[in-house]
């Protein structure tokens, strides 16, 4: 008896969350879902789903993460941004001693990172639903936070589709360089970071690979340009460390 009364006051001495893991990460937002409509016929599609992972609590924080495929079309790859690295569809978290994987997320109080979840819908149709739990490293077994994703890959009418240029960047996310399908109608490739400074300017050819390894991490716009007509198309480039 006297070994529970001990063990109830010991618990109602704890920090607030500390029990349940709850209140020292917050994730905005939580459920992120999103509809894309593509030509499903480009096997090189990378559709992006992002969403901001923020510690809210008074301690850093040493995050392990858990990339969980609730169901997905058997053909569709995904993988998982994290403020350190761009871990590869076969990676399914970000620590773990069976596979030698010891990167924690490191998250000082207070700050914020932003997550990217990739799909790969390697030209299948279809619905995709994911969670990505959170927990601290010295308490693996504790959630403290999950993000739910879904992604509702449909096809571009054929009108839609051919009226749109199609310039696809792979790989992206990239670590050395990226190359771009559809060069016949551009001039020129000109990357610009996200505050608008233009840091590359590439002349286009067929199989050219434009090298953006000299450029810190982080994501960029890629301006796809005529000469005739101006600005054809702008998409988004992540450069990030790649994790194998």
């Amino acid at each position: 008896m006297n070994k529970i009364i001990l063990f109830v006051a010991f618990l109602l001495f704890l920090p607030a969350g500390f029990v349940h893991g709850q209140g020292v990460l917050s994730i905005a937002p939580a459920d992120v879902e999103e509809t894309f409509r593509v030509d499903i016929s480009n096997t090189a599609l990378d559709l992006q789903l992002e969403t901001m992972v923020t510690n809210t609590s008074a301690d850093t924080l040493l995050l392990r993460w858990q990339r969980v495929v609730v169901s997905q079309p058997q053909g569709w790859l995904t993988q998982v941004c994290d403020n350190n690295f761009c871990y590869e569809p076969p990676v399914f978290t970000n620590y773990s001693a069976e596979h030698n994987i010891n990167e924690p997320v490191v998250l000082l109080p207070g700050a914020s990172f932003k997550l990217i979840f990739h799909v790969l819908p390697k030209g299948e149709a279809g619905v995709g639903s994911y969670e990505l739990p959170f927990y601290r490293i010295e308490a693996p077994e504790v959630e403290v936070a999950k993000v739910t994703f879904k992604a509702v890959v449909g096809n571009l009418s054929n009108t839609a589709a051919l009226s749109r240029p199609k310039f696809t960047i792979f790989p992206n996310p990239t670590s050395e360089y990226f190359e771009v399908s559809g060069v016949d109608r551009v001039d020129q490739v000109i990357l610009y970071n996200v505050v608008g400074r233009m840091v590359k300017t590439f002349q286009t050819f067929e199989n050219r690979r434009y090298f953006v390894n000299d450029l810190p991490d982080g994501l960029y716009l890629v301006s796809f340009v005529s000469f005739d007509k101006g600005v054809l198309r702008t998409s988004r480039l992540s450069k990030r460390s790649y994790r194998p």
